[in-house]
This record gives structure tokens, C-alpha cells and sequence, in this order.
């Protein structure tokens, strides 16, 4: 009987000459993804286990990594091996099994006492997946990855081993380790977008409640806050310092990504190529500004927005600038025989033009608003804020994209009624600071209808309308809280001299019911019933009801009545 050999490695060496592609691997989005879809949301360690198992046989068989058949030979990844992706899967899913393999085992060793062994193991393979992280580590930092993976890689090496410093007790190393990787986590959370920046900060806030612990278990509770105050700032000044360079190559290497992408636009499915480079350094500018805005909105900074704004607006007016300087030279270099190349340039350069003015305009329409909510002001100089965001909707809704798209139409009238009635809501309050009460009735009225058509246009829009949504519940409780206060104001206004009348202390609460006076110390004088009450005259009635009397005959007594004397003529005829 013949026996089989183990199979030989196929190569996977690249070729000398052919360079190698940057890789991307943003581990924390990922290996979030993979987890919620496969049994982590509900805590099945060993579902999660057995998907990374599967996954790891079908990229063994896709990428010919085959360990023997029936004897184990092992085919370790090294950076020379990794060609594309696909590897650095392989890696990260080793540690996804290993660390999920641990956790399995930890939940049992929680429900069993004497599982001693049981610890041992969940331990073993905890170091086993932080040193698959350090390998992941390693290739990452071998010149493959983009400096944002590099980053990734690193942050989740050094929280897996400052997870296992932390179960070992090692509580000095975890502390260094954790923070290592926070401070990592804290940087990527400004370079990715607002989808995954919440997996960042819950991986900060787990990263965070670990330290603490370790911190308290070494000190103890005296000079906790203190410790871990001190702790922070000599490791994080380090830590600065060592990876200052690999976190501004990100941040060069996503500033260019997004200046790479700027190249090629798409709107309204319509997708525009940017062969200005002079557009596209103004356009990437924007960009920045945008960014750097988003980062102050977000840390709730509103001191230095009115001058990222202005930047911002000079940036799109340099690019709006550039697309007139080409489209009036291309129009005047053909003059009256225009091409079809010709139109077609003129076409996306209009094109291009609608696109700066539309982003200029929702900008500045978001800054109105950031104006309104972050900033307190009179109800007149809301109303002008107001005619400003009216201004922007109508310039917006004028583009042809814009009049085109039915959804950005709907949009467009949902925005209209619901500014219309903010508008007429802060003009009813000028009117009632006026003393015009009749006329602030009446605006809070029409107020209300703007909000109720609001409401209905943005039942039919697409998209997240959610913000307006509350927008519009906000603005219908305003105006009815404010309208009911104006109604009971101008009613007591119409009660003359009644409003002014004071409580009787010689007198109950309970005869007093129509008096109405804001004097509470008169008002705890007065008793409210008399007691005993007043004796009150009521009906007598009888003691006892006579029934038989209906049923009684009577005597005659006409013959014991007197008779009366008559004259003898009188008594010759009537004589009975």
C-alpha cells in the first residue's frame, strides 16, 4: 500500500519585477462585522468559533495553504508570502478563533468552580491569539499595508496581550498595553467616518473600565484618579512620541485617498471627471475644512467654526473661480462652431459648477442652522436667520440636478414649510413682546399648519429625514405650549379687576370657589368648610301614613245635626 506524501507548497513567492500592491485591512470594522453576523450578538462564542474555522478551510483551499494530509506541516505566513488581502484574513481569523475559543472556555470556568484545567486552557489560547495579533503585527509593519492598517494591526495586538497581562494579573503591563491601544484607537476614531467611529469609542470605553481595574487592583482605592492621572500622561507623551510619524503617514495616506477620489465624482448618477488640478487642490481644500468641521461639531467646539466656515467658503469660491476661468475659455477659444466635444465639455463643466454652488449652499445652510441651535438670539434676528435658509433652499431647488430629482423635490418643500413655520413661530413671539396678542394668535396658527405640512412632505421623503422629523415635533410642542400661555394671559387680561381680587379669611375656600388670587399667605389663613357646618331648615315629614282611611265607611249624622227655626208660610210649603 502505497503511501501518500505530504504535498509541497505551492510557491507564492511574487515575481522580482512586479511591484507589490498597498494592502488595506481596517481590523476593528471587520472583525466587528464578522462577529455581529455570526453568533456574537448573542453571545454564541462557539457559533463565532466554528465560522472562523470555515472560513480559514475555504482560504487554505482558495490560496493552495494545505498543512499535509494526514500528517500536520505546518505553512507559516511571512511577509515575502502575503500577495494580496486574503492573507491577512487568514491571520486575523486565527486570532478570532483563538480569542472566541477563550472566551467559550472562560464563560464555562464562571459556571463550574473546580474547572481549574479549564482556566489553563482558556489562558493558553488567549497568549495563542495575541501571538497570531503579533504576527498580523509584523507583516502589517513590514512595508505591505497602508499606514492605517499598520495602526489597526498594532492597536489590536497590543489589546489582545494587554488582555492577557490583564487575566495573568500583570497589572503593570496591562495598564501599558491598554493604554498603548487606546491611545491608537482614540487616533483612528478621526480618520474613519461616522458609521465606525461608535466601534472605536465602545472599544475605547472597554479599553478604559480594564485599566481602571488593573489601576485599583495595584493601588488599591487611595490615589486612584491620581495614579492613573500620572500614568496616562508619562505613557501617552511616549507613546506621541513613538508613533507620531506612523499616525501623520495616515493621515497624509487618507488625506490622499480622499484627494485620489475627489478625481472622479458622481451625482445624482451622474459621474463628472475632474481634470482641473488647480479644481481639485481647491475641491480636496473644501474637503479638509469639512472635515475639521465635522471634528468640532462632534467635540461640541463652536469657537473656531465661524473661521473654519469662512475657509471653507473661500475654498468653493476659489473652485467655482477656476470652473468660470474654464468655461469662459472654452467657449471663447471655438467662438460660433461648436463641437460636440465642445458642448459636451460646457456640459460638464456646468455640471461641475452646480455641484460646488449645491455643497456651498448646503454648507451654508448648515451653518445657519449651527447658528440657531448653538447660539442664543432674539426672535428678530431668528426670523432674518430664517429668510437666509429659505434663500438657500430656493437657490438649491433652482439647480437643474436639483429640479430634476423628485426626491430632492419633496425634500425641498418638506424644508420650505418647515422654515416657513419656524419663521412664523418667531414672529408671533415678536408680536407678543409687542403686546399684540390677536395678531400672535393668529401667527401661531398658521405656524402650526407650516408644521403639519412639514410633516406630511417628509412622510413621503426617501432617505434619512429623521432630524427634521424632530424638527417638527419640537416646533408643534413650542407652539402649543406658547399659545396656551398667550390664551391664559389673555384671559385674565379680559377679566378686569377680577384677577386682582383677594382671598376672605372670614370666609371658607368653599364660598370663595370664584375668586382668584396669587396671595398664598392669605390663602393658608383661610379654612376651607366651616365645622361643624350650620344648621339648615329642611321639610317636615309625617310619622306615620293613614291607608285604611279610604276603606272606612262612615256614619250618618244628618239627624244629630240642629235644625234651624222657620216662618209658618215658609214652613206650610217646605215642610219636608
Amino acid at each position: 500500500m502505497a503511501t501518500e506524501t505530504p504535498e509541497t507548497p505551492t510557491s507564492t513567492e511574487p515575481p522580482v519585477d512586479v511591484p507589490r500592491p498597498i494592502l488595506k485591512l481596517h481590523v476593528l470594522p471587520l472583525v466587528t462585522e464578522w462577529q455581529g453576523e455570526h453568533g456574537l450578538r448573542h453571545s454564541d462564542y462557539q457559533r463565532y468559533r466554528q465560522y472562523c474555522t470555515r472560513r480559514l478551510e475555504r482560504l487554505y483551499h482558495h490560496l493552495k495553504l494545505n498543512h499535509g494530509a494526514k500528517k500536520y506541516v505546518e505553512r507559516p505566513i511571512t511577509a515575502d508570502k502575503v500577495l494580496d488581502e486574503r492573507y491577512l484574513h487568514i491571520m486575523l481569523l486565527l486570532a478570532e478563533r483563538a480569542w472566541s475559543y477563550f472566551m467559550q472556555l472562560k464563560h464555562l470556568v464562571d459556571e463550574n468552580v473546580s474547572g481549574s484545567r479549564k482556566l489553563f486552557h482558556s489562558r493558553s489560547r488567549l497568549r495563542k491569539a495575541a501571538a497570531h495579533a503579533l504576527a498580523l503585527k509584523d507583516v502589517a509593519s513590514a512595508g505591505l499595508c497602508d499606514p492605517r492598517t499598520e495602526l489597526e494591526a498594532t492597536a489590536y495586538a497590543d489589546w489582545l496581550s494587554g488582555s492577557v497581562a490583564f487575566e495573568m494579573q500583570k497589572w503593570d503591563e496591562a495598564i501599558e498595553r491598554l493604554q498603548r491601544a487606546r491611545f491608537i484607537y482614540e487616533k483612528l476614531s478621526t480618520l474613519c467616518d461616522t458609521d465606525h467611529r461608535v466601534l472605536y469609542t465602545q472599544r475605547i470605553d472597554e479599553i478604559e473600565a480594564n485599566v481602571r481595574f488593573s489601576a485599583f487592583s495595584k493601588s488599591g482605592s487611595a490615589g486612584l484618579e491620581d495614579l492613573l492621572k500620572m500614568q496616562q500622561a508619562a505613557r501617552i507623551g511616549a507613546l506621541a512620541d513613538e508613533l507620531a510619524s506612523k499616525i501623520d503617514l495616515a493621515v497624509a495616506h487618507t488625506r490622499q485617498t480622499q484627494s485620489e477620489a475627489v478625481a472622479e465624482i458622481v451625482w445624482h448618477g451622474q459621474a463628472m471627471t475632474v481634470r482641473n488640478e488647480r479644481l481639485r487642490e481647491h475641491l480636496q481644500r473644501a474637503r479638509a475644512k469639512e472635515f475639521d468641521i465635522d471634528q468640532k461639531l462632534k467635540d461640541d467646539a463652536t469657537a473656531d467654526l465661524p473661521g473654519l466656515y469662512d475657509e471653507l467658503f473661500m475654498a468653493y469660491g476659489e473652485a467655482a473661480r477656476v470652473l468660470s476661468d474654464d468655461l469662459h475659455a472654452v467657449t471663447a477659444k471655438e467662438g460660433k462652431n461648436v463641437s460636440q466635444k465642445v458642448e459636451s465639455s460646457v456640459s460638464l463643466l456646468k455640471m461641475l459648477q452646480n455641484y460646488v454652488t449645491y455643497l456651498k449652499l448646503s454648507r451654508m445652510m448648515e451653518r445657519t442652522q449651527t447658528l440657531l441651535v448653538r447660539q442664543a438670539a432674539r426672535a428678530a434676528d431668528k426670523v432674518h436667520l430664517y429668510d437666509t435658509l429659505l434663500q438657500n433652499v430656493a437657490d438649491i431647488a433652482d439647480l437643474p440636478q436639483q429640479r430634476d430629482d423628485p426626491a430632492s423635490v419633496r425634500l425641498a418643500e418638506a424644508q420650505v414649510h418647515l422654515f416657513k413655520g419656524f419663521r412664523c413661530h418667531n414672529i408671533a413671539e415678536c408680536q407678543r413682546q409687542a403686546g399684540k396678542i390677536a395678531e400672535a394668535l393668529a401667527l401661531y396658527d398658521r405656524a402650526a399648519s407650516y408644521a403639519i405640512m412639514a410633516r406630511s412632505h417628509l412622510a413621503d421623503c426617501e432617505g434619512d429625514v429623521t432630524a427634521y422629523q424632530g424638527q417638527v415635533e419640537a416646533l408643534l410642542t413650542a407652539i402649543r405650549g406658547d399659545r396656551c400661555i398667550l390664551t391664559a394671559n389673555r384671559f385674565l387680561e379680559t377679566q378686569g379687576g377680577k384677577s386682582a381680587q383677594a382671598w376672605d379669611t372670614t370666609k371658607p375656600i368653599l364660598d370663595q370657589s370664584g375668586t382668584y388670587s396669587e396671595d398664598l399667605a392669605a390663602l393658608k389663613q383661610c379654612r376651607l368648610v366651616d365645622f361643624p357646618p350650620e344648621f339648615q331648615t329642611i321639610s317636615c315629614k309625617p310619622l306615620f301614613f293613614d291607608l285604611a282611611n279610604n276603606h272606612l265607611a262612615f256614619p250618618a249624622l244628618e239627624a244629630r245635626m240642629p235644625r234651624t227655626a222657620m216662618g209658618m208660610l215658609k214652613g206650610l210649603f217646605w215642610k219636608s
